[in-house]
């Protein structure tokens, strides 16, 4: 088992490392917690292992890390069919990328191979920023802050722990664009390119996380 989300009350969905050639159905499976049922394990029938799942409680719907590169939606409600939008632009290549929703469920977060943290809008999937923690390090881990929103803490393969400010705000309806602030304030130079952030902390002493196979297993 790679990741597992509860979904609601009394529904989980879990990511496993099991993908062979005849058949991707136990990639990612959603259990009745109690009874142990299995709801479906016919959710994401492309050959790829998932080693991250989240839920977005505001939309009613849960994202999937790939390892082909790419993160994709699902319903959280039966039978949990996936949307039609994918979430790319960052690199997966089996290190175990994780992937986190904003607290207001607008963002999406995921860690990227070349040291790098994709932001993308989660209602049309385009890529709002990027930020670099530390390049050509695999940024695997992150968690945004579920009280203060602005606050995102990144895990980097070399076993640091960087902890960042990020403003992220979208101008206009559509726009892909977003602009770096400080309480209300714009700050001076990064009106017409997206940007974040401040970094407030890096801790060090965590060990590095093996590489994971991304094709699973057959």
């Amino acid at each position: 088992v790679l990741d597992i989300a509860f979904l609601n009350k009394s529904e989980f969905a879990c990511s496993t490392s099991v993908v062979s050639h005849d058949s991707a159905g136990r990639t990612i499976m959603v259990w009745d917690f109690n009874s142990g049922a299995i709801m479906s394990n016919q959710i994401f029938l492309e050959r790829y292992t998932c080693p991250s799942l989240k839920l977005n409680s505001s939309d009613c719907s849960f994202i999937a890390q790939t390892n082909g590169d790419y993160i994709v939606s699902f319903s959280s409600h039966r039978p949990y069919k996936m949307k039609n939008k994918r979430y790319m632009g960052h690199k997966v290549s089996g290190f175990g990328i994780e992937c986190d929703i904003s607290p207001d469920g607008q963002y999406i977060a995921s860690g990227d191979t070349k040291g790098d943290v994709y932001f993308y809008n989660y209602a049309d999937a385009t890529v709002v920023n990027k930020m670099t923690v530390k390049p050509d390090v695999a940024t695997n881990r992150l968690k945004w802050h579920p009280i203060l929103s602005s606050t995102l803490a990144v895990a980097t393969y070399d076993g640091q722990i960087h902890v960042w400010k990020v403003f992220l705000v979208v101008v206009g309806q559509h726009s892909k664009e977003a602009n770096m602030q400080s309480g209300s304030m714009v700050r001076e130079g990064h009106k017409d390119k997206p940007g974040l952030s401040d970094r407030i902390e890096t801790l060090e002493g965590h060990g590095a996380l093996e590489r994971e196979n991304p094709g699973g297993s057959d």
